[in-house]
């Protein structure tokens, strides 16, 4: 069974083996360095599905998989202007 680390105070999430650790062995976000939580991957993708009045909810956190960011707020408007960005891009051919 896979386990997906999360970020306690920034937006990254990724299954466990892609964490880094800090000294003492606890598991940390490879990009800032902050503290994870760790859940089975089912439990995740459940809490993901008991978010369905967010709009686009399940999009927006398989995109930020990986990705660190300050708060969900900062890394929805990075996935907006993403998505705007590939919008743009599709128009233009």
């Amino acid at each position: 069974m896979t386990t997906i680390a999360y970020g306690a105070l920034c937006s990254w999430w990724d299954s466990a083996d892609k964490a880094a650790t800090l000294e003492n062995g606890i598991p940390c976000c490879p990009h800032c360095r902050r503290v994870l939580f760790q859940m089975p991957e089912s439990a995740w993708w459940e809490r993901v599905a008991g978010c369905s009045d967010v709009r686009d909810y399940r999009a927006i956190v398989e995109w930020m998989r990986g990705k660190c960011f300050t708060s969900y707020h900062v890394a929805l408007g990075a996935f907006e202007a993403d998505a705007a960005k590939k919008a743009s891009a599709t128009c233009m051919n």
